[in-house]
Protein backbone atom coordinates (compact mmCIF):
# COMPACT_ATOMS: atom_id res chain seq x y z
CA UNK A 1 0.00 0.00 0.00
CA UNK A 2 1.04 3.53 -0.71
CA UNK A 3 1.72 5.71 2.42
CA UNK A 4 0.32 9.06 1.86
CA UNK A 5 1.30 11.31 5.02
CA UNK A 6 -1.23 13.07 6.22
CA UNK A 7 0.34 16.53 5.46
CA UNK A 8 -0.08 15.94 1.59
CA UNK A 9 -3.94 15.45 1.76
CA UNK A 10 -4.03 19.06 3.86
CA UNK A 11 -1.70 20.44 1.02
CA UNK A 12 -4.21 18.99 -1.83
CA UNK A 13 -7.04 20.91 -0.03
CA UNK A 14 -5.63 23.53 0.48
CA UNK A 15 -4.42 23.64 -3.12
CA UNK A 16 -7.32 22.93 -4.43
CA UNK A 17 -8.73 26.21 -2.58
CA UNK A 18 -6.02 28.08 -4.09
CA UNK A 19 -7.36 27.04 -7.17
CA UNK A 20 -10.43 28.06 -6.83
CA UNK A 21 -9.29 31.27 -5.59
CA UNK A 22 -7.44 31.78 -8.92
CA UNK A 23 -9.75 30.90 -10.69
CA UNK A 24 -12.51 33.28 -9.40
CA UNK A 25 -10.21 36.30 -8.54
CA UNK A 26 -10.05 39.74 -10.18
CA UNK A 27 -7.76 40.95 -12.42
CA UNK A 28 -6.25 43.86 -10.48
CA UNK A 29 -4.74 41.21 -8.21
CA UNK A 30 -6.19 42.56 -5.21
CA UNK A 31 -5.83 39.18 -3.08
CA UNK A 32 -2.39 38.29 -4.06
CA UNK A 33 -0.66 38.72 -0.37
CA UNK A 34 -3.56 36.18 0.55
CA UNK A 35 -3.31 33.97 -2.39
CA UNK A 36 0.88 33.63 -1.94
CA UNK A 37 0.07 33.16 1.63
CA UNK A 38 -2.21 29.77 0.82
CA UNK A 39 0.33 28.92 -1.27
CA UNK A 40 3.02 29.09 1.56
CA UNK A 41 1.12 27.23 3.43
CA UNK A 42 0.21 24.59 1.17
CA UNK A 43 4.43 23.90 0.50
CA UNK A 44 4.94 24.04 3.92
CA UNK A 45 2.85 21.40 4.52
CA UNK A 46 4.13 19.29 1.50
CA UNK A 47 7.89 19.90 2.73
CA UNK A 48 6.08 18.69 6.14
CA UNK A 49 4.98 15.15 5.01
CA UNK A 50 8.56 15.09 3.09
CA UNK A 51 10.54 15.28 6.17
CA UNK A 52 8.62 13.19 8.47
CA UNK A 53 6.69 10.99 6.47
CA UNK A 54 9.61 9.99 3.96
CA UNK A 55 12.34 10.94 6.69
CA UNK A 56 14.13 13.38 3.89
CA UNK A 57 16.45 14.56 6.27
CA UNK A 58 17.65 17.64 3.98
CA UNK A 59 14.55 19.51 4.48
CA UNK A 60 15.48 20.58 7.83
CA UNK A 61 17.72 23.05 6.08
CA UNK A 62 14.52 23.99 4.31
CA UNK A 63 11.77 24.01 6.51
CA UNK A 64 12.75 26.54 9.50
CA UNK A 65 13.48 28.90 6.11
CA UNK A 66 9.62 28.27 5.05
CA UNK A 67 8.40 28.95 9.29
CA UNK A 68 10.16 32.41 8.83
CA UNK A 69 8.57 33.07 6.29
CA UNK A 70 4.77 32.36 7.21
CA UNK A 71 4.13 34.91 9.81
CA UNK A 72 5.15 38.27 7.68
CA UNK A 73 3.17 36.97 4.60
CA UNK A 74 0.38 36.73 7.56
CA UNK A 75 0.87 40.34 8.71
CA UNK A 76 1.01 41.56 5.27
CA UNK A 77 -2.15 39.66 3.84
CA UNK A 78 -4.31 41.16 6.61
CA UNK A 79 -2.83 44.38 6.22
CA UNK A 80 -4.70 44.08 2.58
CA UNK A 81 -8.07 44.98 4.38
CA UNK A 82 -7.40 48.46 6.20
CA UNK A 83 -6.69 51.26 4.16
CA UNK A 84 -3.42 53.02 4.53
CA UNK A 85 -4.11 56.63 3.34
CA UNK A 86 -0.09 57.46 2.58
CA UNK A 87 3.28 56.49 2.68
CA UNK A 88 3.72 55.57 6.29
CA UNK A 89 4.97 52.06 7.55
CA UNK A 90 5.85 51.50 3.32
CA UNK A 91 9.61 52.80 4.69
CA UNK A 92 9.85 49.60 6.91
CA UNK A 93 8.37 46.88 4.58
CA UNK A 94 11.86 45.92 4.13
CA UNK A 95 11.65 44.94 7.84
CA UNK A 96 9.72 41.76 7.12
CA UNK A 97 11.95 39.67 5.26
CA UNK A 98 14.09 40.38 8.37
CA UNK A 99 12.77 36.70 9.77
CA UNK A 100 14.05 34.80 6.55
CA UNK A 101 17.55 35.88 6.88
CA UNK A 102 18.09 36.01 10.23
CA UNK A 103 17.17 31.78 10.36
CA UNK A 104 19.10 31.58 7.12
CA UNK A 105 22.19 33.08 8.93
CA UNK A 106 21.65 31.01 12.31
CA UNK A 107 20.94 27.54 9.89
CA UNK A 108 25.19 28.54 9.19
CA UNK A 109 26.57 29.93 12.54
CA UNK A 110 24.34 28.98 15.73
CA UNK A 111 21.40 26.32 14.63
CA UNK A 112 20.90 25.53 18.04
CA UNK A 113 19.03 29.24 18.34
CA UNK A 114 16.50 28.51 15.40
CA UNK A 115 13.94 26.92 17.85
CA UNK A 116 13.53 30.12 20.01
CA UNK A 117 13.94 32.03 17.34
CA UNK A 118 11.07 31.26 15.43
CA UNK A 119 8.55 31.03 18.63
CA UNK A 120 9.55 34.37 19.33
CA UNK A 121 8.86 35.52 15.53
CA UNK A 122 5.62 33.87 15.43
CA UNK A 123 4.41 35.06 18.76
CA UNK A 124 5.49 39.19 17.83
CA UNK A 125 3.71 38.92 14.88
CA UNK A 126 0.39 37.13 16.52
CA UNK A 127 1.13 40.21 18.93
CA UNK A 128 1.09 42.29 15.42
CA UNK A 129 -2.23 40.86 14.17
CA UNK A 130 -4.19 41.59 17.40
CA UNK A 131 -2.61 45.73 17.57
CA UNK A 132 -3.77 45.26 13.63
CA UNK A 133 -7.55 44.29 14.57
CA UNK A 134 -7.66 46.48 17.79
CA UNK A 135 -10.20 48.42 15.92
CA UNK A 136 -12.84 45.88 15.00
CA UNK A 137 -14.38 44.46 12.40
CA UNK A 138 -14.96 48.81 11.40
CA UNK A 139 -10.81 48.91 10.84
CA UNK A 140 -11.08 46.55 8.00
CA UNK A 141 -12.34 49.38 5.79
CA UNK A 142 -10.91 47.51 2.46
CA UNK A 143 -13.17 44.79 3.35
CA UNK A 144 -16.41 44.48 1.95
CA UNK A 145 -19.03 45.46 4.79
CA UNK A 146 -20.83 41.95 5.13
CA UNK A 147 -17.74 39.85 5.26
CA UNK A 148 -16.10 41.90 7.90
CA UNK A 149 -16.94 40.94 10.70
CA UNK A 150 -15.57 37.52 9.22
CA UNK A 151 -12.14 38.98 8.19
CA UNK A 152 -11.72 39.75 11.75
CA UNK A 153 -13.00 36.86 12.97
CA UNK A 154 -10.46 35.40 10.57
CA UNK A 155 -7.58 37.82 11.80
CA UNK A 156 -7.98 36.94 15.33
CA UNK A 157 -7.58 33.12 14.47
CA UNK A 158 -4.70 33.36 12.02
CA UNK A 159 -3.11 35.24 15.34
CA UNK A 160 -4.01 32.38 17.63
CA UNK A 161 -2.88 29.88 15.23
CA UNK A 162 0.54 31.72 15.22
CA UNK A 163 0.25 30.84 18.72
CA UNK A 164 -0.53 27.50 18.15
CA UNK A 165 2.15 26.99 15.92
CA UNK A 166 4.94 28.60 18.15
CA UNK A 167 3.31 26.27 21.00
CA UNK A 168 3.99 22.44 18.90
CA UNK A 169 7.44 24.22 18.02
CA UNK A 170 8.11 24.23 22.30
CA UNK A 171 6.88 20.87 22.37
CA UNK A 172 9.01 19.45 19.79
CA UNK A 173 11.95 21.20 21.29
CA UNK A 174 11.29 19.96 24.91
CA UNK A 175 10.87 16.30 22.94
CA UNK A 176 13.98 16.67 21.50
CA UNK A 177 15.53 17.99 24.57
CA UNK A 178 13.93 15.41 26.75
CA UNK A 179 13.63 12.18 25.11
CA UNK A 180 15.63 12.62 21.56
CA UNK A 181 12.56 13.03 19.72
CA UNK A 182 10.81 9.92 20.40
CA UNK A 183 7.48 11.68 19.63
CA UNK A 184 8.35 14.46 17.18
CA UNK A 185 6.89 12.81 14.21
CA UNK A 186 3.57 12.91 16.47
CA UNK A 187 3.60 16.09 17.42
CA UNK A 188 4.73 17.62 14.42
CA UNK A 189 2.55 15.73 11.85
CA UNK A 190 -0.97 16.11 14.09
CA UNK A 191 -0.76 19.18 16.08
CA UNK A 192 1.18 21.57 13.66
CA UNK A 193 -0.50 20.31 11.08
CA UNK A 194 -3.85 21.21 12.90
CA UNK A 195 -2.54 25.37 12.56
CA UNK A 196 -1.64 25.12 9.13
CA UNK A 197 -4.72 23.94 8.46
CA UNK A 198 -6.68 26.36 10.57
CA UNK A 199 -4.37 29.45 9.22
CA UNK A 200 -5.28 28.43 5.87
CA UNK A 201 -8.57 28.21 6.45
CA UNK A 202 -8.61 31.25 7.58
CA UNK A 203 -6.46 33.30 5.17
CA UNK A 204 -9.44 31.70 2.54
CA UNK A 205 -12.19 33.77 4.11
CA UNK A 206 -9.99 37.14 4.57
CA UNK A 207 -9.24 36.73 1.04
CA UNK A 208 -12.85 36.59 -0.18
CA UNK A 209 -13.80 39.08 2.48
CA UNK A 210 -11.29 41.94 -0.45
CA UNK A 211 -13.59 44.57 -1.83
CA UNK A 212 -13.19 44.56 -5.31
CA UNK A 213 -11.77 47.39 -7.18
CA UNK A 214 -14.00 50.04 -7.75
CA UNK A 215 -14.33 50.07 -11.91
CA UNK A 216 -12.74 52.97 -13.81
CA UNK A 217 -15.25 55.18 -15.36
CA UNK A 218 -15.29 54.27 -18.98
CA UNK A 219 -13.64 56.58 -21.48
CA UNK A 220 -11.05 59.70 -21.03
CA UNK A 221 -12.00 61.64 -18.20
CA UNK A 222 -10.49 64.84 -19.96
CA UNK A 223 -12.47 63.52 -22.88
CA UNK A 224 -16.14 63.40 -21.35
CA UNK A 225 -15.47 66.83 -19.91
CA UNK A 226 -15.06 68.27 -23.37
CA UNK A 227 -18.28 66.86 -24.26
CA UNK A 228 -20.23 67.97 -21.35
CA UNK A 229 -18.79 71.56 -22.29
CA UNK A 230 -20.09 71.58 -25.90
CA UNK A 231 -22.92 70.18 -25.05
CA UNK A 232 -23.61 73.50 -22.83
CA UNK A 233 -22.71 75.75 -25.77
CA UNK A 234 -24.91 74.50 -28.04
CA UNK A 235 -27.43 74.42 -25.64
Amino acid sequence: MIFVPLPFVVALLLLVLLAALLRNSDRQGGNRPFLALIGLTALQSIAVGLRWGYAIVELRYILPVLAACLPPLVLASFRKLIHHGGPNGRDVVWLHALPPVIIIALLILVPQFIDVTLMAVYIGYAVALLRLGQRGPDGLDEARFESAVAAHRALVIAAVSLCLSASFDLAVYLDFAWSRGQNAVLIVSNANLFGLLLLGLTTIVAARAKALPEPAPDGDPSTSETARDRECWTA
